[in-house]
């Protein structure tokens, strides 16, 4: 084995990390939620990470002032995608809520699609029915199961939605700029978009215990700065699809460490209806990998 494969194996490894560290984060996030309201939360999750970064590089800012549309659109994508998963989280589990991101894997190349002006493939096709038919599943057809989507996951599907809108943007805007001043316009747009409106219509918490607040900063550090640059380092010596299939591991790590720390467990047709929404969202994901690589794995 060579340096570079090496270096791709410490790349995945890199990846597959990340995707721990997001499974954490949901677990963290709902101990937060049961002390801190969502929008003050993430207002002061993304406005710390900003200050943080600023005070890092300061000149960050210099191409924000000359091009900032792109950067607020992108931002305001991911800000409404964390609003939509930190408010619906409320009221379902953390390990609901990560497959049901996850589907934002689904969303991605049907999106696409659409805004050129092409027919979504068949693997796309296959993997959005799929996942439906997982989300169905999951979701289950009692009453109470339906108020419960309609109630948190259906909010937390909308996040999937604005997470699909948010990589296509990246994906467009982001080679016009530097790596850090695209980080730092997107996660300052989802901190302010939080925090004025969270000081104008939530109710302050009298007393949070620190425990929630180191978790605050954890997520704002590794889980927010770290990641982000963690994940362009690694995915410049990785493929695309390999990225996308290793961090889709992100919800497995949820249902782990919230079992752990919350005590969640899935049914037996929860477990069933992860297990497609996951299949669901890499069979779309497969439509990214060269055919001659697909007939060589055959």
């Amino acid at each position: 084995m060579n340096f570079r494969h090496y270096r791709t194996l410490a790349a995945d490894l890199i990846l597959l990390t990340i995707a721990a560290f997001w499974g954490l984060g949901f677990v963290l996030t709902k101990y937060i939620l049961a002390y801190v309201p969502p929008l003050l939360f993430l207002g002061v999750r993304f406005s710390l990470s900003a200050l943080i970064m600023l005070a890092a590089r300061p000149t960050y800012v210099l191409p924000l002032r000359t091009r900032p549309l792109p950067v607020l659109i992108t931002g305001a994508f991911l800000c409404m995608a964390y609003i939509l998963q930190t408010v619906g989280m409320n009221y379902t589990s953390a390990s609901r809520a990560a497959f049901i991101t996850g589907l934002y894997m689904v969303f991605v190349p049907v999106i696409s699609t659409v805004v050129s002006k092409r027919s979504p493939s068949a693997l796309a096709w296959a993997g959005a029915v799929l996942a439906t038919v997982g989300l169905g599943v999951m979701s289950g057809i009692s009453q109470d199961s339906y108020r419960q989507f309609l109630g948190g996951e259906v909010l937390v599907l909308g996040c999937a939605l604005f997470f699909g809108l948010q990589i296509l943007a990246v994906d467009k805007y982001s080679p016009r700029y530097d790596l850090g001043s695209f980080t730092l316009g997107q996660i300052s747009v989802v901190g302010m978009g939080c925090l004025i409106p969270a000081l104008l219509v939530e109710q302050m918490p009298a007393a949070v215990p620190a425990g929630v607040w180191l978790a605050v900063v954890f997520l704002a550090l590794p889980n927010t700065i770290g990641a982000t640059y963690a994940q362009a380092w690694a995915q410049r010596l990785t493929v695309p699809w390999r990225a996308a299939i290793l961090l889709a591991m992100e919800p497995v790590f949820t249902l782990i460490f919230a079992g752990m720390a919350l005590g969640e467990s899935f049914s037996s047709a929860e477990a069933l209806g992860a297990t497609l929404m996951l299949a669901g969202g890499v069979l779309a994901e497969l439509e990214h990998i060269p055919r001659n690589m697909r007939q060589r794995q055959t």
